[in-house]
């Protein structure tokens, strides 16, 4: 309930309520909903989904940026979405394609750092201009 300031700790606290919610989607929003800050009459969910999505930048690692997508995956395929999410629905494309992007550029590194893989991949290293840097 407390404001978390290490980004770091408030994505590992929020891969925790992600992973609630690959679980039990049903019982995680229901939860949420009948939770309240103290503060304000408004439930959790919606502090909750907005403080993910302005997060996503911040899930770095791998097993972060696959929770992360799992997560939003789980939210689109909600059969009853809360308000927080429909508020912010036109945001979540975007952000599990800056997490795909991530992904994309963490196996690229983790390729060059192994050539021994490389060699079985058949990866094509491109700059940012989609140059062909190196073929394996």
């Amino acid at each position: 309930m407390r404001g978390v300031k290490s980004s770091e700790l408030r994505t590992m606290c929020l891969q925790v309520v992600i992973a609630a919610l690959y679980y039990n989607p049903a019982l995680l929003i229901q939860t949420l909903d009948n939770m309240h800050f103290v503060h304000t009459p408004q439930p959790i969910t919606a502090h909750f989904i907005n403080q993910w999505i302005n997060d996503t930048e911040f899930f770095l690692g791998l097993h972060d940026r696959k929770m992360c997508i799992i997560g939003l995956s789980m939210l689109m395929e909600l059969p009853s979405r809360p308000a927080a999410l429909e508020r912010i629905a036109g945001q979540i494309i975007p952000s599990i394609l800056l997490l795909f992007l991530g992904l994309k550029h963490l196996y690229a590194s983790r390729l060059i750092n192994r050539p021994d893989l490389l060699a079985h991949a058949g990866v094509h290293i491109e700059d940012q201009n989609g140059i062909c840097l190196k073929s394996f």
